[in-house]
């Protein structure tokens, strides 16, 4: 059946652009919320049915809520204060006189380690001083009004900022919540909703919410969980060696395995530092635990992501691991934190769309042909 446009119909279209583009405006500060609750929701929904099989819906929702708060979200706030502690102990300990006097001796040690080497290979004009090294003589020259300076330039915006950042959270947790009680009874719904407003056949809306949420369900299992049990897997044996501040060295390499960087940026100075602290001191206990911790952490890290990735990321789009990489560093580059989802959300929708476009048009023409 063929349509003919008129004016009439060009003049709806650009309405109806125009309108599209004032709601993603509208709703534009909240998506990321809005798509994190459904997220959770993905998450937590086999625990929502299985009450809602037992109670009725207000109740069910109300106990998945909970789980929530519980499971997720105050382990979320629990491990950020441990962080904060672990970071103040780190600034005290490093203005420590005692502290420092003992770092500042075992950096002495190491730097006529060096000299005796160089010495040796007839290398002795590259003598290192102490001076390059005197942590002690660098912090004492600090004066006390660099440090008012470095607090009203540094430490009083940032405590407002905190102050104005701790409130958006207590905002968006709310609205949080209220997402959740929203999606939770209504997820299995979602398809058909995006069904009834896709102007396209319904056989193209489902392979397209499919992929969607097969995506999300894969870059949260194989990207967030892959990324916690390897830090996890390595900090254990880093909190057996009296490794300093091990939540927040545990929360740069989630980050840092996220983003795709590598947790290797942690543990490999780790390691090292405890082989040349050894080497420094004569600690030969500490150069064995630094090379385990290295050999450890690398062979740990491929085996959590050859064994559990696969598996994690079952049903999801099969892409290359180059595009997936390249698609989270450039969503994170566009949206920040929250592309990390965007990135191959993003991607799996565009060759979800190139497969319709296939299917529907390249491929009827040539069955014409």
């Amino acid at each position: 059946m063929k349509t003919n446009f008129g004016i009439k119909d060009i003049y709806f279209f650009i309405i109806f652009l125009v309108f599209s583009l004032l709601a993603l405006v509208l709703f534009s500060n909240y998506i990321s919320l809005i798509l994190l609750a459904y997220i959770v929701v993905t998450l937590f929904h086999p625990a929502y049915r299985f009450i809602a099989s037992k109670l009725n819906r207000g109740s069910a929702v109300a106990i998945s809520v909970l789980l929530v708060l519980i499971f997720l979200l105050i382990p979320i706030f629990f491990i950020l204060s441990l962080t904060t502690v672990e970071i103040k102990n780190l600034v005290e300990s490093f203005t420590d006189p005692v502290n420092l006097g003992n770092l500042q001796n075992s950096i002495d040690l190491f730097v006529n380690r060096v000299n005796e080497l160089l010495r040796n290979i007839n290398l002795g004009s590259f003598q290192i001083t102490r001076d390059q090294v005197n942590i002690v003589q660098a912090v004492n020259n600090i004066t006390p009004e660099q440090i008012i300076q470095v607090l009203q330039t540094t430490l009083f915006p940032f405590l407002l900022d905190t102050a104005s950042f701790l409130g958006q959270v207590l905002f968006g947790l709310f609205l949080f919540i209220i997402s959740l009680i929203y999606l939770f009874p209504n997820y299995e719904n979602l398809g058909n909703v995006f069904k009834r407003f896709s102007p396209i056949e319904d056989k193209f809306d489902e392979l397209i919410y499919q992929r969607f949420r097969n995506t999300l369900k894969g870059v949260v299992s194989g990207t967030f969980v892959v990324a916690i049990c390897q830090a996890t897997a390595v900090i254990l044996p880093l909190i057996a060696l009296n490794v300093g501040a091990p939540v927040l060295l545990w929360i740069i390499m989630v980050i840092l395995s996220i983003v795709p960087i590598g947790s290797g940026l942690v543990w490999f100075p780790v390691g090292l530092i405890m082989i040349i602290s050894g080497l420094g001191s004569g600690n030969i206990g500490s150069v064995i635990g630094g090379i385990f911790v290295i050999v450890y952490s690398a062979i740990i890290i491929n085996v959590v992501d050859t064994v559990l990735r696969p598996r994690l990321m079952r049903n999801a789009v099969d892409i290359h691991p180059m595009i997936t990489i390249f698609s989270v560093l450039g969503g994170i580059t566009l949206f920040g934190i929250m592309g990390i989802v965007y990135g191959p959300v993003l991607v799996v929708m565009y060759i979800t769309l190139t497969e319709i476009y296939k299917q529907k048009y390249l491929d009827k023409k040539d069955e014409q042909i």
